[in-house]
Parts: structure tokens; C-alpha cells; sequence
């Protein structure tokens, strides 16, 4: 069972099109007129749209994937590997921060209120 982190940041696909086209549009203008500069922030707004980056929990622990849509990178971090998990009410009930600890390196996701027993049973269950 995979539980998802809520993602704070989500762009609309409307969004994301009209940012990718006016990176290219950037990137033609750049390379065309000779400015090198308006290019690259083409290729880099074009880039930093194309990435998602999708974060859960399973059995075998924090999963922090890094989806380029072409090719796709996952960072897991074992439960048997991180020293602290924490976890930190926020002002919307709906919403938790949780605090992980491998390495004395922190990431901090955000999930569903609801999730939190299920979560900290799997770790308490793998750890």
C-alpha cells in the first residue's frame, strides 16, 4: 500500500503547456537572435515544468521519486535507516507534517491527517 505526500505545488496541465511553449518560443528567440541568455532561461523554465516529483510511503520506506517523464530516479530511504520520524499538527486539521531523519539529514512532507496512525504503524512495524 502506497501513501502518497499531498503535493502543495500542483500546476495545472493548461499551465504547464502554455509555460512549455512559451519556453521553446523563449528558446527559439534566444538562439535566433544571438541573445544566449534568454535561451537558457528558456531551456530552464521548459525543464523545471517537465519534472514531477511524487513522494509516499510503503513497506519498505520513504520513496521520493524524481520523474524527468522520459526516465525516472527513486531516492528511498529505508525505515531500518532513519533515526527520527516526527510529525507536526498544522493549522489545517486536514494536513500533517511529518519529519524524517537519515543521516542527520531532515525531509519534511506533508500528508493527509488521516494517514498518520497507518503511517507510524509501518514504520513501527519495519523498524
Amino acid at each position: 500500500m502506497k501513501i502518497y505526500a499531498i503535493n502543495g505545488n500542483d500546476i495545472k496541465r493548461h499551465t504547464v503547456v502554455a509555460a512549455v511553449v512559451g519556453g521553446a518560443a523563449m528558446l527559439f528567440i534566444g538562439i535566433s537572435g544571438g541573445n544566449y541568455l534568454v535561451a537558457l532561461i528558456g531551456i530552464i523554465l521548459i525543464v523545471t515544468l517537465v519534472i514531477r516529483r511524487p513522494v509516499y510511503i510503503d513497506e519498505m520506506g520513504l520513496n521520493q521519486v524524481t520523474d524527468f517523464r522520459i526516465f525516472k530516479s527513486v531516492d528511498l530511504w529505508k525505515f531500518s535507516e532513519m533515526r527520527e520520524i516526527n510529525w507536526l499538527c498544522t493549522e489545517d486539521d486536514k494536513k500533517i507534517n511529518i519529519y524524517f531523519e537519515k543521516k542527520g539529514m531532515p525531509k519534511m512532507y506533508e500528508f493527509a491527517a488521516k494517514d498518520l496512525n497507518e503511517i507510524v504503524e509501518i514504520a513501527l512495524k519495519q523498524n
